[in-house]
């Protein structure tokens, strides 16, 4: 299902209009973007995708804009809706497990017809790839109501730098992780999610422009708790999420796994898996090659140090070659990933 590959990024030959091939495959593209990332809603913001959108004047690329930082579940259900239509519904299970409500956003649905008689190519990049096979999992399991669900209702699923097996550095100590999982967040995890607990708690119109962190069915907004629910809730950080595993930390390694362990390949779909090495051998040390971004390196730095996952034991305990395949990456995801 998953495939490795280290590659050197070539001159692309970019084509005006979307080359159709078969004629037969006009199913649509459904590009779904990674953590922190947007679709075409955010309407001041660039192209996450660099473009891609607009190059079938058909509009058969479709780029829905789901929540940035929640967990691989919700952005799964929030894709269904935001394809199928209608309102977003996480599940009644799921949604007293975690401890927000039940339903979200009304959606008008950007493939209505979506079925199995009318499948769509999935193109995931980071955090993305695992959204989509959460989709896929249940998809299988017949989870949204009303709806005859399987996994052939997917074409396709390509995933691009995706953290199928976890990103070490977010399963490590570091983050408060120890051998039976999650403990608690470290202090760097704290700041982080108090952060982002701030921003929805202040839930400024202007900014959503550019990106949405979709946390309305969390109600951490002033606007849905009032000014004082809303600064008791930031001063105590009750957000639930992190107590559940709600949230995108569910990329850490032993969620990731159960994920996969989920997931039955299905006959009716075609799977494709790109990763990239942009780090290198060097006197025995793994380190960042020149040609990583420099934002990376920081973070691929720290995975080298700290990013072992702790779930599965330390670094002595597995043979060299394990060892090498967790800490060689693109700077985030390994090619273990």
């Amino acid at each position: 299902m998953r495939y490795s590959k280290d590659f050197e990024l070539k001159k692309p030959h970019v084509r005006k209009k979307w080359d159709v091939g078969d004629p037969k495959n006009l199913y649509p593209i459904v590009l779904v973007h990674g953590v922190f990332g947007w679709g075409t809603e955010q309407m001041l913001a660039p192209s996450y995708w660099a473009g891609a959108e607009s190059l079938d004047a058909q509009a058969r690329i479709l780029s829905p804009s789901i929540g940035p930082v929640s967990s691989a579940h919700d952005r799964a259900v929030e894709l269904f809706y935001k394809l199928k239509g209608g309102k977003v519904d996480y599940g009644d299970d799921h949604s007293k497990e975690c401890g927000h409500a039940r339903f979200g956003e009304e959606c008008e649905g950007l493939h209505s017809t979506w079925s199995e008689e009318h499948p769509v190519h999935f193109i995931g990049h980071s955090y993305g790839g695992n959204t989509i096979l959460m989709l896929h999992h249940l998809l299988a399991e017949k989870f949204f109501p009303g709806h005859d669900t399987n996994p052939a209702w997917i074409k396709s699923v390509t995933t691009i730098a995706s953290p199928v097996n976890g990103i070490p550095f977010f399963s490590s100590r570091f983050w408060g992780f120890s051998h039976h999982g999650f403990k608690r967040l470290s202090v760097l995890g704290l700041l982080g999610t108090r952060l982002l607990h701030l921003i929805a708690f202040l839930d400024l119109t202007g900014p959503k422009a550019f990106i949405d962190l979709r946390f309305d069915h969390w109600g951490l907004s002033w606007r849905q708790r009032g000014v004082l629910g809303g600064l008791q809730s930031l001063l105590r950080h009750d957000w639930a999420a992190f107590d559940s595993g709600d949230f995108c930390m569910d990329v850490n390694v032993v969620s990731t796994q159960r994920l996969m362990r989920a997931v039955a390949i299905s006959p009716h779909v075609y799977y494709y898996s790109f990763t990239q090495k942009l780090t290198v051998d060097f006197l025995g040390f793994v380190l960042p090659s020149p040609r990583m971004m420099p934002a990376l390196v920081v973070h691929c730095g720290l995975s080298i140090l700290f990013g072992f996952p702790a779930s599965l034991g330390g670094p002595d305990e597995h043979d060299h070659a394990t060892l090498r395949e967790w800490l060689h990456s693109d700077g985030v995801v390994p090619i273990r990933g």
